[in-house]
């Protein structure tokens, strides 16, 4: 049974069209190719289909009059070397993990 569709777009850059402003969050709408597609196993009867993809093309960009969100990737990042540095796969740990949040939500609340 799959578990979770991903889409896994290669590292690399595409030329924008515009000048973005980083005090906005947008949408960006973009032409991709697949390549490849894998079905890495959950190891709890499930798996997920992974659709590994390259962007390509000039994107359509629309930003938003306000920030709605801003990420700071600098926990995660340090979350997922902790994570691979265990020799474990990012993409099933964090599926496994969101299939069992409300335990872990509980189980971190009360250290």
């Amino acid at each position: 049974m799959i578990n979770s569709y991903l889409l896994k777009l290669s590292s690399g850059s595409i030329e924008l069209p515009e000048e973005l402003d980083r005090e906005k969050d947008g949408k960006i709408t973009v032409d991709f190719s697949i390549y490849d597609v894998r079905e890495p196993d959950n190891h709890d009867g499930t798996y997920n289909r992974v659709y590994c993809a390259k962007a390509y093309g000039m994107p359509q960009v629309e930003q938003t009059d306000k920030l709605v969100c801003r990420v700071k990737s600098s926990k995660s990042k340090a979350w997922r070397w902790e994570i691979e540095g265990y020799g474990l796969d990012y993409e099933t740990f964090m599926s496994k993990m969101l299939a069992h949040k409300d335990e872990i939500v509980e189980f971190v609340i009360n250290l």
